[in-house]
């Protein structure tokens, strides 16, 4: 692990709203991506104060990984419109975060998951469709077995 220690600090990592909020079908990547949040923060206790360790957490992302997501301008927009900022983000929304988290600027900031996802983790917005109004609640459910 410590030989891709280098890696791991200056790349980003996909955490995403599933490991906050819970979503069916999403088991397998919400443990992996909350499994990288924890490792975050043990390495940032390990290794400070020599070294910084941050989480960029993006949302939806115009990527060849999200390619069967956005592949028709339908879907695009749906997503697109899920966002508070009815967008969907690129790669340079991500690229900025890392650039400035590398950066003198940041040297104050350590174990931070910051969630660069237009609002979307955070904001409760509310979707009208038709005669219809849908509010969006980020919270984990739970069921009785």
């Amino acid at each position: 692990m410590w030989a891709t220690l280098p890696a791991f600090i200056t790349g980003y990592k996909n955490l995403s709203l599933a490991v906050k909020s819970g979503f069916n079908f999403h088991a397998m990547v919400s443990a992996s991506k909350g499994a990288i949040e924890g490792l975050s923060v043990s390495l940032a206790a390990e290794l400070a104060p020599k070294i910084r360790v941050n989480c960029i957490a993006p949302s939806l992302t115009d990527t060849p990984l999200a390619e069967s997501l956005l592949n028709n301008e339908a879907k695009r927009e749906a997503n697109a419109q899920r966002n508070p900022l009815k967008r969907i983000g690129n790669a340079n929304d991500i690229a900025e975060m890392a650039g400035f988290l590398i950066s003198g600027k940041s040297g104050w900031i350590t174990v931070q998951v910051f969630h660069v996802d237009g609002g979307i983790s955070t904001l409760k917005i509310r979707h009208n469709y038709g005669k219809f109004a849908i509010f969006v609640i980020n919270k984990p459910k739970v069921f009785k077995l």
